[in-house]
């Protein structure tokens, strides 16, 4: 009986140790890792400025970042990359919606940082590809309406230089036509002739100009057209070119009038009221 109770007793104390050993060795659960927060800056976008003097506006949107753990996000906008001399400001940077402005054309490279409550973080960045109102141009078609003096090229010494130019046609002004987008726009004319006989020449400008809304937009050059001999034939149709070479264009693009086509340019002068009409046609900058 004794023996039996021995043997009976040893297989306890047996299996006891063989289930406590169990226990130790079985894997125990444990807390599921922080995963780092996912930054969205949105699509890559292309904006045109209304003008050549104008700065460009754009909203940026990052509400589409979160976190895998449903934890709260802080933003950071920074700007990575801009065009020389940009003076961008992005406004309240530390949200989902922020705004930037005073863009000027060039590309941009604008980054969004989200951090979750941890600190672990994550990054995306979106392009702005902002575009010079001067990049496609308008197609002008512009009629101008305006008056005409002119003065007889031995009276009227328009500089005292040897040779001495004169004035013929000495102005078209008071001319004015009206093109959307820019509004009214004025118009003016005028002619230098070399008089002399060893070296007669003979030279007409234009001139686009407006300064509706301070814009100040313009567009000067030279053109085809020599008013004196209409004048001299009594008047009628006449028709030409006008060739721009400088204007407000140039302070977004330098190079913005090389090599542009010359614009068209037909109308009628009237010898007896002084009047003239003038319609310019072909792609302008402004």
């Amino acid at each position: 009986m004794k023996k039996t109770q021995i043997i009976t007793v040893g297989l306890l104390i047996g299996l006891s140790i063989f289930i406590t050993c169990r226990k130790d060795t079985e894997p125990q659960p444990q807390a599921m890792a922080n995963k780092p927060p996912v930054a969205k800056a949105g699509n890559d976008t292309s904006i045109i400025l209304a003008s050549c003097i104008s700065l460009g506006y754009l909203n940026l949107d990052g509400s589409t970042s979160f976190d895998p753990d449903n934890s709260s996000i802080a933003y950071l906008w920074t700007i990575l990359s801009a065009p020389n001399r940009s003076n961008a400001y992005i406004s309240e940077s530390k949200t989902a919606k922020p705004s930037i402005s005073y863009l000027i054309a060039g590309q941009y490279n604008i980054v969004l940082t989200v951090t979750d409550p941890s600190g672990l973080f994550a990054k995306d960045t979106v392009m702005v590809n902002v575009i010079s109102s001067t990049a496609n141009g308008y197609d002008l078609d512009l009629t101008i309406n305006g008056m005409y003096h002119f003065e007889n090229n031995h009276e009227d010494c328009y500089y005292c230089y040897n040779p001495c130019c004169y004035y013929d046609l000495s102005y078209i002004d008071y001319a004015v036509g009206s093109f959307s987008p820019n509004g009214t726009i004025n118009f003016y004319a005028y002619e230098e002739a070399d008089s002399t006989t060893a070296n007669p020449g003979h030279s007409t400008y234009f001139g686009l100009y407006t300064t509706n809304n301070n814009n100040g937009i313009s567009a000067y050059g030279t053109s085809s057209i020599n008013f004196k001999k209409v004048f001299q034939s009594g008047g009628g149709s006449f028709n030409g070119t006008f060739t721009p070479t400088s204007g407000s264009a140039l302070n977004c693009d330098p190079y913005i009038f090389t090599n542009l086509a010359p614009l068209t340019v037909t109308g009628t002068m009237n010898t007896t009221t002084n009047t003239i009409t003038l319609k310019i046609k072909g792609k302008i900058y402004f």
